[in-house]
């Protein structure tokens, strides 16, 4: 799901969200996403509990969210919405996974990879 399905779901439904911020060259973001995230309770705990947003750092495209334009990466930029995920002051990591609840606050936010263990134990914690 992308931000925009996301914003019409949170609307109609509201549930905990998981967003992971990801790259095209990042290794260990391709190595949760083969490891981690195609773990079938992993999967299921998504499907059922969760509302799960991936956003690649540099994509170009604008998106809207909550009424708000953010727009997509620039010449060796990143995207507007990925700073929302980001150290203050710092430029966006990968990966970083970040688990908000149905108003959106954060609950948990890792800056790092995370093996299948410790996704499964980050999610049943948040649900």
């Amino acid at each position: 799901m992308n931000f925009e399905q996301l914003d019409s779901a949170l609307t109609k439904a509201p549930k905990p969200t998981v967003v992971f911020l990801e790259a095209e060259w990042c290794a260990y973001c391709k190595k949760m996403q083969k490891e981690a995230f195609t773990d079938t309770a992993i999967q299921q705990l998504l499907n059922d509990k969760f509302y799960a947003v991936k956003l690649d750092i540099e994509n170009p495209n604008p998106c809207v969210f909550d009424g708000k334009v953010f727009n997509g990466a620039s010449n060796k930029g990143f995207h507007e919405m990925a700073y929302l995920f980001a150290e203050e002051g710092e430029e966006p990591v990968t990966p970083t996974l970040a688990i908000l609840d149905m108003e959106f606050k954060f609950l948990t936010i890792k800056r790092n990879y995370l093996s299948r263990k410790e996704l499964l134990n980050l999610l049943r914690k948040a649900h």
